[in-house]
């Protein structure tokens, strides 16, 4: 028969299917399909509008009135993969393809058949909102289809009106399952095998990708990574291309050729001590990568690179069952990042939370690769309910606790983040961190003071700056009121792209790093919780903020008692430094975050110092602000210095509280100056006591209150 459309509208009655709330877990609906499902297409480039066809076959026995299938929209980590706009069923809705990260486009959904029978197409819900589960639901209204007709449920018909195409996501995703679940006789069978389908990267190379680790010792081997990507940040398969390492570190030539996926590793090794950068050349692409600073002898820390906030994605199950999870494969393996982290939302915000947090931590501990990649785990509270904004918890390890969102009544008190953190730690030995995020435009609570679990904030991310944006949501103020935080960065971005540099949130995508001993759970969780953390806009800028006490060098994220203080720093840039400036201030009620000092280095690499004159008894926190020429921007976490003894994880190198101590136990015992005897201060207070009750006024007593 004709094939003609079936665009429902509000006349279509609703589907005859069992409606399900939930997707259903994977095997649970297993069985004999009669029929098989195939899709027209299976590759499309990312962020187009494209057509394509589920195709059923209808199976032994047919289908009658009320028969059906389920097509589910993609799932993509807790989303859809329409995104932020949605399959409609009506061409009027439809819009046109857009690149606002925010603003994906409306695709019309059809349906026809070859038998002879009438369809009927219904979706699930009209909301396009990227966390509600969607689903199309088409069948017989009327009629009968024989074995071999098939059944067209196309996505994106744009025959009559070219908006209607589908939209389909800016990540080169592989091997993505398009389930649909055949209705016979009143129950679902899933089909087997799902089709399945690849998003692809575009074929123009935009950006050469040229990063190594930030620090190394003589002799050590090091992996320089070079990548090829496109305007969306996907890495792109054979680019024909050929990446030149400058002839001062070896002229190596690297083919990308139709076997490489994009990018490739590079063994190095350097001899010479100091700061080194190494530039690459790939047709008209040139790059240099991020400084590597080189020593003799193993340091203390080292240097490594994360994005621990992002949402969304896609794992991949390989035919032997391996499931690979996409997000840190490209953080790993494409970026040459250390530490990456999906924070998915609590519960029940993400489509099959709870399906998805056992993912995340099956690939915490899957996906790391020893001395290579930390995998870590975490999730995202949405605080703005309470009027306390959105805030980060990450674990130690990869068993961290799930909640729902209506069970978390806040940061402080019964049922709070901070309580739950602290009964995780008693309970099972699973330490965890809360990190402020976006507070100045999602809300904040800076009442909660809690430095064991509230170490840092992050300060930038794709929302912008949140360190020193006019509100008193700013992390600024946090500082203020003597929240001893350190700073961390991140992207958020919403396609599971961990540490993209063309990330397009708005801003560029944040960065943290983190100074650790080696790249392992326990150490980077530490260097968390300790403070030993830094903030930059993306590029891997190397700032080094410590204290000067006597020959001791005392990073920033340190509490320190001194008896002296001068503030040092090292930063070396991926451009040149314009600007270094140290901020800083007295917490308390009439605190004032200011500029300190400035310096214009002018050049890639900059040593400095500054004596604080004033800081007297008082506490202070300072930091260091760097910017760079391209804009690039970075900051250290502070460092707080204290004269309070009781501060009980206050550094103290030069032996002051215990000097203090001495100094006022012999004061009190001999009421001495100096060691100089002086009047006992108990006689001082048998003298005045005569004095202080002659001066007390005298009252009337009054007369007690009627009962009446």
């Amino acid at each position: 028969m004709l094939i003609q459309p079936v665009v429902a509208d509000t006349a279509v009655p609703d589907s005859p299917l069992e409606a399900w709330e939930v997707p259903p877990a994977e095997g649970s609906l297993a069985g004999d399909p009669r029929g098989a499902a195939a899709l027209s297409q299976t590759e499309f480039v990312a962020q187009t509008k494209v057509t394509v066809d589920q195709v059923y076959t209808v199976g032994e026995g047919g289908m009658d009135s009320g028969d059906g299938l389920r097509i589910e929209d993609p799932l993509l980590h807790g989303m859809r993969w329409s995104k932020y706009g949605a399959t409609v069923l009506d061409s009027r809705r439809c819009t046109p393809l857009t690149d606002d990260y925010r603003g994906a486009s409306n695709g019309l959904v059809t349906a026809t058949t070859t038998g002879a029978a009438e369809l009927g197409l219904e979706r699930n819900t009209g909301d396009t909102q990227l966390h509600a589960y969607a689903y199309s639901d088409v069948w017989v209204e009327d009629g009968y289809l024989e074995q071999g007709d098939e059944i067209r449920v196309r996505y994106g018909d744009d025959s009559t009106i070219e908006d209607c195409g589908h939209q389909v996501p800016d990540r080169a995703f592989t091997a993505v399952p398009w389930r649909i679940f055949e209705h016979v006789e009143g129950s679902f069978v899933q089909l087997d095998p799902t089709p399945q389908f690849d998003v692809l990267a575009e074929d123009v190379v935009a950006l050469l990708w040229v990063v190594a680790p930030s620090m190394a010792v003589t002799g050590e081997p090091l992996r320089l990574k070079i990548a090829v990507l496109d305007r969306l940040g996907n890495p792109v398969p054979a680019s024909g291309l050929t990446a030149t390492v400058e002839e001062a570190y070896g002229g190596t030539a690297l083919e990308l050729d139709e076997d490489n996926p994009g990018w490739v590793d590079l063994e190095l090794v350097l001899e010479e001590p100091g700061v080194h950068r190494i530039a690459v050349s790939a047709g008209e692409h040139e790059r240099t990568s991020n400084p590597i600073v080189v020593l003799e002898e193993e340091p203390e820390y080292r240097l490594y690179w994360g994005d621990l906030h992002t949402h969304h994605g896609h794992t991949r199950v390989l035919e032997d069952g391996t499931r690979v999870d996409e997000n840190h494969a490209y953080a790993r393996d494409v970026l040459a990042l250390d530490v990456g982290c999906e924070s998915m939302k609590l519960l029940e915000v993400e489509i099959d939370g709870e399906a998805l947090w056992a993912d995340l931590q099956r690939a915490c501990e899957a996906d790391t690769v020893e001395g290579e990649y930390l995998a870590m785990l975490g999730f995202e509270w949405m605080g703005q309910t309470h009027g306390q904004g959105h805030h980060n918890v990450y674990f130690d390890d990869c068993l961290g606790l799930l909640a729902h969102h209506a069970d978390v009544h806040g940061l402080e008190g019964e049922g709070g983040v901070l309580e739950r953190l602290a009964e995780a730690e008693a309970e099972q030995g699973t330490r965890g961190v809360v990190i402020s995020h976006a507070s100045p435009y999602t809300g904040f609570n800076w009442r909660a003071h809690d430095d064991e679990h509230r170490t840092v904030a992050e300060i930038w991310s794709g929302w912008g700056d949140s360190l020193e944006a006019d509100d008193l949501g700013a992390v600024e103020r946090a500082l203020a009121l003597d929240h001893r935080m350190g700073f961390t960065a991140s992207s958020d971005n919403h396609d599971g792209w961990l540490g993209n540099p063309l990330t397009r949130l708005g801003h560029p995508a944040g960065m943290s790093a983190f100074w650790a001993p080696a790249l392992e759970r326990a150490e980077v969780f530490d260097a968390l919780q300790e403070r030993r953390t830094y903030a930059t806009t993306g590029d891997r800028i190397i700032v080094d903020l410590h204290a000067l006490v006597g020959d001791e060098r005392i990073r920033a994220g340190t509490l320190l008692i001194p008896d002296e203080i001068q503030l040092a720093w090292e930063v070396h840039g991926t451009d040149t430094i314009e600007k270094i400036t140290v901020r800083g201030g007295a917490p308390g009620p009439q605190a004032n975050i200011q500029t300190l000092h400035e310096e214009e280095p002018g050049a890639l690499d900059a040593e400095g110092s500054w004596d604080h004159p004033r800081w007297g008894s008082r506490g202070w926190a300072f930091w260091l602000r760097v910017e760079q020429a391209d804009g690039q921007l970075a900051w250290s976490s502070p460092l707080w210095i204290t004269k309070i003894c009781e501060k009980e994880d206050a550094l103290d190198p030069t032996g002051f509280c215990a000097t203090q101590e001495q100094y006022l136990e012999r004061e009190w015992q001999c009421g001495c100056r100096n060691a100089v005897p002086t009047t006992p201060r108990w006689w001082w207070a048998l003298l005045l006591t005569p004095l202080l009750r002659r001066r007390t006024p005298r009252v009337a007593p009054t007369a007690p209150a009627s009962a009446g």
